[in-house]
């Protein structure tokens, strides 16, 4: 499979505080008993680009060139001008201010939005009628200031794509501690569409999987309220409660349209991002459940032990990514790393050459030439799918199981005033062939019916009986021992 080489650059970035991250969708796990930090330099042991938002006084941007200009409220002024120049795509200007205080006033109560100026009827600048109007409607209607210009913001952001968006202190430690692989809640990871939080995956031990919430699934309510449309920082804060506490939600089985009510107890969940085993014949198993910040020094272990307990080679090896959300893009790339042969791994393009760059190495990893067999499914997103696409072009590896979700959007954070920051989609990714996943997924080499993974063992070590039990992981191991690999798919149509 040929490599589409871009030419694209990626100078340094030394005002920019840069995090990629491919788990943008809302980790509804992230609830719990936990001493919050009202300020993210309190927050401790953050990851170093998250830690450095809180220096928001080294990492403020020229402000250039803008077609938009300020308006005067501070925080508006900045995410506006992040994305008028990091936004993946051109973002449309025109009427831009008009619209937004159009929607934002709809949303207000009636008599409140009775009483607020009209657009229209201004006759200063936009930018100075925007200001205006921000500022009265604080005043009419007894809303701070800030919580106004948030409003407004979101509903630019929702415009502009399901991943972008505001970060409150509380949602900036969240990131950091889905990034360590710690949080409290239900354990469960959806991703917004079409205004729903669709379920991605569940993991393993958590409330949600032993209710048996599977990818596809839709959250309908938590604790009576609604989901369809909430904003992520709200659907958040429905599922935040100590450790032990009831948490009640109706779930809409994506297969069956069944709703069910549930009812679940809010947990500790620590989420160790690999699982392995040795099954028989020497073929290793590794499971890789996210993409934290240790998972590729995990990886690495897993791949010691297993050739250490096989005699000092592998005879094949299953790389089991179903229902793997995905996690930072960092340790995806660090993890193909070991697989691939040289080459182009992945790229990513965005309208700021910045961000854009291409992933490659220069020399074969070490398990390159390994026969391998990648089990995907429709739970297998953003990260994971980086490690698949690059997979793809070995020709000593399988894919098999079912389309993978499809995400192929990048986020960066942005430090912002008030210790707060700005998600924003700044790229795609592409895979080492050059194709656009997002929306469609990446299909597997070799198709098989979806099965839910057994509830193995929570220990870091998967417990080989239950491994065995899967059928998918026996249809690889099947595979991997065939005498010729990989066996050349034939095409039935063919007459």
């Amino acid at each position: 499979m040929g490599s589409r080489k871009l030419k694209i650059h990626f100078p340094f970035i030394l005002k920019i505080v840069f995090l990629a991250i491919l788990l943008c969708q809302a980790a509804l796990s992230l609830g719990a008993e936990r001493k919050e930090s009202t300020s993210i330099e309190n927050s401790g042991n953050l990851p170093s680009a998250i830690t450095e938002l809180g220096n928001i006084s080294n990492s403020r941007e020229e402000t250039g060139s803008e077609d938009l200009g300020p308006v005067g409220i501070k925080l508006f002024d900045e995410v506006m001008r992040l994305i008028q120049n990091h936004y993946v795509s051109s973002y449309p200007k025109k009427h831009i201010l008009k619209d937004t205080i159009n929607k934002l006033v709809f949303s207000l109560e009636p008599l409140c939005a009775e009483r607020t100026p009209r657009f229209d009827e201004c006759t200063g600048t936009p930018e100075s009628c925007f200001a205006e109007i921000i500022r009265s409607i604080s005043r009419r209607c007894r809303i701070k200031e800030q919580q106004v210009t948030q409003m407004a913001l979101e509903i630019i952001l929702r415009n502009l794509d399901q991943y972008s968006g505001i970060l409150d202190p509380r949602m900036i430690n969240e990131l950091k501690i889905s990034a360590e692989g710690r949080f409290g809640g239900i354990g469960m990871v959806v991703s917004a569409k079409n205004g729903s939080y669709v379920v991605i995956s569940s993991v393993e031990g958590s409330p949600a999987h032993e209710a048996a919430i599977g990818p596809g699934d839709i959250v309908i309510s938590i604790d009576g309220k609604s989901l369809q449309g909430l904003p992520l920082h709200e659907a958040l804060g429905l599922v935040r409660g100590p450790s032990g506490s009831l948490i009640k939600m109706k779930v809409q089985n994506h297969s069956t349209g069944e709703i069910r009510n549930l009812e679940m107890r809010r947990k500790i969940i620590q989420a160790p991002p690999v699982k392995y085993t040795i099954l028989n014949h020497g073929i290793g198993y590794i499971r890789i459940i996210n993409f934290q910040t240790n998972t590729r020094t995990e990886v690495e272990k897993a791949l010691k032990s297993l050739v250490q307990n096989s005699g000092g080679s592998l005879s094949g090896l299953i790389l089991d990514l179903r229902d793997n959300p995905g996690g930072l893009f960092t340790e995806a790339i660090r993890v193909a790393e070991l697989f691939v042969k040289a080459g182009v791994i992945t790229s990513l393009q965005g309208k700021d050459r910045r961000f854009s760059r291409v992933f490659s190495v220069t020399r074969d990893g070490p398990f390159s030439g390994i026969r391998l067999v990648a089990l995907i499914n429709k739970g297998s997103a953003s990260a994971s799918e980086v490690l698949t696409g690059a997979l793809l072009a070995n020709p000593n590896v399988l894919v098999m199981g079912e389309r993978s979700f499809g995400k192929a959007s990048v986020q960066n954070v942005f430090p912002l005033s008030g210790a707060m920051a700005l998600r924003l989609t700044t790229a795609h990714y592409f895979t080492s062939d050059g194709r656009d996943i997002e929306g469609k997924g990446l299909e597997p080499d070799i198709p098989l019916a979806y099965h839910n993974i057994s509830n193995q063992d929570k220990t870091k070590n998967a417990d080989i009986s239950e491994v065995l039990k899967d059928p998918e992981v026996k249809t690889a191991m099947n595979r991997l021992l065939s005498p010729i690999f990989p066996i050349q798919l034939v095409f039935n149509n063919l007459f």
